[in-house]
């Protein structure tokens, strides 16, 4: 039998958020939070009084959650290491040692055709 490694900080409940709390504390990072069902998410959670870190990639979001209270945008792209290694640092940072307590991820690139002509590197994009 194969068990469930045990975490070093306290076991985390399940948060619901019609439940009436302090969400101000509870940081949550949503991927692709540029357009879709990214920017919803990060929308109802704010609405809901959660601290959100909205990841967005290109200066076309730039701007998008500027007046958003509780929103914080990081600007990231899951292809580039470097952006990914300097979005985490940042998050970890303004979280301290709370961390994140949620990770939505609704990032996706669309690789577009037949599955055996798509190249390995767009593959693993």
């Amino acid at each position: 039998m194969i068990s469930r490694p045990r975490l070093a900080h306290s076991p985390r409940r399940r948060i619901r958020v019609d439940e009436p709390h302090s969400r101000t504390s509870l940081s949550v990072f949503v991927s692709g939070a540029g357009a879709g069902i990214g920017k919803a998410v990060v929308e109802r959670l704010a609405a809901y009084g959660f601290r959100v870190f909205a990841g967005v990639r290109g200066a076309s979001t730039n701007g998008l959650y500027e007046a958003a209270l509780g929103v914080t945008p990081v600007f990231i792209d899951f292809t580039d290491e470097e952006q990914v290694a300097r979005g985490a640092a940042e998050i970890s940072m303004l979280t301290g040692p709370e961390g994140l307590r949620g990770l939505v991820n609704a990032a996706g690139l669309i690789a577009e055709g037949p599955l055996e002509l798509v190249t390995v590197s767009r593959f693993r994009q």
